[in-house]
């Protein structure tokens, strides 16, 4: 709450006008989640390497099993099952699930490595095309 009434007092005081406001709270306000997440990772970090990645698995399992040539390789995970079921998954699939990381970008912002893997949780996206044009994407 400190944080957000500091951020509104700044915004006020420089006059920031309120297109650029809406941008900025929006992005803090996503920030909370990804304060979170990082939190939970120096938990993950404190785990066995076997605990770490089943815990990864199943928390990404909605995001890994949509690339197709995993989906294709491995059954979704049990949710009621021990852990021998997710230890008989390959293990650069369990790799993926714990290479995966999150980032904000603000409304608007140019963002974007080549031969990088994205996955779009909420918004949309803009992609240029080989053939000079644009393709859009949304989450999930």
């Amino acid at each position: 709450k400190a944080l957000m009434d500091n951020l509104n007092t700044m915004m006020r005081d420089r006059e920031l006008p309120r297109p650029v406001r809406k941008r900025v709270l929006t992005f803090f306000l996503s920030a909370r989640r990804a304060r979170r997440n990082e939190e939970q990772e120096q938990i993950l970090r404190r785990m066995s390497p076997v605990l770490r990645g089943e815990v990864a698995l199943r928390s990404n399992w909605q995001w890994v099993k949509k690339v197709s040539f995993i989906c294709n390789l491995v059954l979704e995970p049990r949710t009621n099952v021990e852990s021998s079921d997710v230890t008989r998954i390959p293990h650069f699939v369990i790799d993926i699930a714990l290479a995966l990381d999150s980032a904000i970008f603000a409304q608007s912002e140019v963002f974007g490595e080549q031969r990088a893997l994205y996955i779009l949780r909420q918004g949309l996206a803009l992609s240029s095309t080989a053939s000079g044009g644009m393709r859009v994407f949304c989450a999930g």
